[in-house]
């Protein structure tokens, strides 16, 4: 509905809206404020008539440490352009083995839910008079609203009386974004729209390489450039510097130098979501990382000369850590890669033990068995997650992605560069990985919590 003023010089018409009914019904006009004069007699009067607007706000999700309860607000002009990130609700947060998705409370005594965005519903202003409300529209069913950022109690309806606001509810995404910004939330009220979009962003690991037959694909090795440690990795066992072949120290090579270590190469990818989210991890706005979970056993058996030695010696044994999100095999970030154009992040490990130089003449042999969890972690705004503790919030399958290792070494002959010292040699010769010197995906011992 439109309507011009004889006061306006050029005859031009401005939209308005008119809110009540009756003798004394108010006016409303869109995108402007206007000053309407009238005058009769000599006596004036003047009616200031002023623009409509609704509004809301959006915050990225929040941070697990410290636990601040909400991310930092978008701006009104980054909110359809940019528009709020959130993990997709995939994950396990309160870790009772429920993912987060379908379960109607996330909150523990130690981590509750930070993957839920504040929305902000603010009242039309100025504030129209008399009952009137104002209506949501969700593009999705993926979007669902909740009354506490821990979820408790859903948010099912559309329309939202203008006195009970502004009123705060949390947004929860239970789907990954397959294109930047493909959701949205949209407030209304007498025709005057507001709109902000969400990501929700998540990870898959889809390949690995472990064996001297895995190649990468030509237009994947860029990354393997920013892997400070791989240069390190490669030269100590022998792989081609180039990154594209012997990926695998397979299985079986002796041990010809006591000052190399023993190690089994193994690298993971995985493809972030969605599509060109590599741009918003470079500007730092969404930071994704590799960690990894570990538990194992370490056990040499002994010569019995003399009963010198105990038979069996067991290094400590390394316990998977009691929370789903917390590391316990990733002091640093030199293992993995920056995020490539191609939206995959890498992560490199070559598990094993030494120097050789280490393993004492009386042991006769040893056996190094592990099993692995690697995830991916994402922080929305802020620093890379780092370092053995949570940090951001777990964006790949809770409990999945498990890998595991197993070194069989038995005493070889002396090494004459090392007097006293004995060479050790993989157990199952030279080519072949077997049951007993492995690295693949799967569990051997089943510790992973």
């Amino acid at each position: 509905m439109g309507g011009s003023s004889d006061d306006d010089p050029q005859g031009q018409t401005c939209a308005y809206r008119q809110v009540g009914s009756g003798s004394l019904p108010h006016f409303y006009f869109i995108g402007l404020s206007i000053e309407v004069k009238t005058s009769y007699q000599g006596i004036t009067d003047k009616v200031v008539a002023t623009s409509l607007s609704v509004n809301l706000v959006i915050f990225d999700s929040g941070k697990k440490i410290p636990k601040s309860g909400l991310g930092a607000v978008v701006s009104e002009k980054d909110e359809e352009t940019r528009g709020a990130f959130t993990v997709a609700n995939l994950n396990d947060t309160d870790d009772d083995k429920v993912i987060d998705s379908i379960d109607q409370s996330v909150k523990s005594s130690v981590y509750s839910e930070v993957d839920l965005m504040e929305l902000l519903i603010q009242p039309p202003t100025p504030v129209p008079p008399g009952i009137e409300k104002v209506q949501i529209q969700l593009s999705s069913p993926s979007i669902k609203l909740w009354e506490k950022d821990t979820k408790e109690v859903e948010v099912l309806t559309r329309e939202f009386n203008i006195s009970a606001l502004p009123l705060t509810v949390w947004v929860e995404l239970t789907e990954k974004s397959l294109t930047l910004q493909d959701k949205n939330i949209q407030l209304s009220y007498k025709g005057l729209t507001d709109t902000v979009t969400l990501t929700g962003v998540w990870a898959e690991f889809d390949s690995f390489y472990h064996n001297n037959s895995d190649l990468l694909p030509p237009t994947d090795d860029q990354p393997f450039i920013n892997l400070s440690n791989v240069g390190k990795i490669i030269r100590e066992n022998g792989i081609l510097s180039a990154g594209l072949n012997i990926l695998n120290y397979k299985g079986a090579n002796p041990v010809p130098n006591p000052d190399k270590t023993f190690n089994n190469v193994i690298v993971f990818r995985a493809k972030l979501f969605p599509q060109g989210i590599w741009e918003y991890h470079n500007k730092k706005i969404v930071i994704f990382d590799v960690s990894r979970q570990a538990c194992g056993t370490d056990v040499t058996v002994n010569e019995s000369k003399g009963k010198k030695y105990p038979d069996t010696t067991s290094i400590p044994a390394t316990t998977c850590p009691t929370y789903i999100e917390t590391p316990n095999d990733d002091p640093h970030n030199h293992a993995e890669s920056d995020v490539s154009v191609l939206d995959y992040i890498y992560s490199i490990d070559a598990p094993g033990g030494g120097p050789q130089e280490n393993l004492e003449s009386y042991r006769y042999s040893r056996i190094v068995e592990y099993d692995f969890r690697e995830f991916v972690r994402v922080n929305i705004g802020g620093n890379r997650p780092f370092g053995e503790a949570p940090d951001g919030s777990m964006c790949s399958t809770p409990r999945g992605n498990n890998w595991k290792l197993r070194h069989s070494l038995v005493r070889g002959g002396n090494d004459l560069k090392h007097p006293g010292k004995i060479l050790f040699k993989r157990s199952t010769g030279n080519i072949n990985e077997t049951t007993s010197n492995q690295i693949d995906l799967g569990s051997g011992l089943n510790c992973l919590y």
